[in-house]
């Protein structure tokens, strides 16, 4: 325990600087005298309280978002084999010919 003075300073060091940026973004500007008087007060309640609250475990946190994807996704996603690989899409006209018409390309080759 030597050394738990020096993590409670450091704590309310760490909260101060945090309370006191936020201050002094949001609210040193403002008009409002007895408001800015009380938070700065605030400010030194909660440096001289955080550091003694203790923080929860987050040994949890990992697998809370995997548990909320299998409660919301709860079967697998189909594989890739399941798929159907060709398409057969209606003709729209009859075809004008009864010989097929061939497409060429340099890799494969496309019969309609």
């Amino acid at each position: 325990m030597p050394y738990a003075l020096f993590f409670y300073l450091l704590k309310a060091s760490l909260v101060l600087a945090i309370l006191t940026t936020a201050y002094a973004w949001l609210v040193k500007k403002e008009t409002f005298l007895q408001v800015n008087r009380w938070l700065l007060w605030l400010n030194v309640a909660a440096t001289l309280l955080l550091p003694i609250v203790p923080l929860p475990d987050f040994e949890w946190l990992p697998d809370a978002p995997a548990q909320a994807v299998a409660r919301v996704l709860p079967t697998a996603p189909p594989s890739v084999a399941t798929v159907p690989l060709s398409v057969s899409v209606p003709s729209t006209s009859p075809p004008s010919s009864t010989a097929p018409v061939s497409l060429s390309t340099r890799e494969t080759d496309y019969t309609l």
